[in-house]
């Protein structure tokens, strides 16, 4: 029979996942058979991210170190998915869009 957990039991059970910051986008890893797993998953694989971009699209990528190796410890895809995201999650709407590389500009014609 299922029975409903709450929130709050879960979290005092260590069941439940840690909440992100919206705009962070999903985390997940990619198992070598293809699969798409959770990150906090035993299976072993690549971590990658997807998230909508500034313009509505949806981007996924391989999670990478400086090196360009692929990520497989999960503190190290938090923080590479930190450093892809936190331009994109300050308040302020001019940094944002200094943050954003290449931004093509687009007049109005009236």
């Amino acid at each position: 029979m299922f029975r409903f957990v709450s929130e709050l039991e879960q979290r005092r059970n260590g069941m439940a996942r840690e909440k992100q910051r919206n705009g962070m986008g999903h985390l997940y890893k990619r198992a070598r058979d293809g699969r798409e797993v959770p990150a906090d998953s035993h299976v072993p694989g690549t971590f990658w991210i997807s998230y909508t971009d500034e313009r509505g699209r949806r981007v996924r990528k391989r999670l990478e170190d400086e090196d360009r190796r692929p990520v497989e410890s999960l503190r190290e895809a938090r923080r590479a998915q930190l450093r892809i995201r936190s331009p994109y999650l300050t308040r302020d709407r001019l940094c944002r869009l200094r943050a954003i590389p290449e931004r093509k500009t687009y007049r109005h014609v009236h």
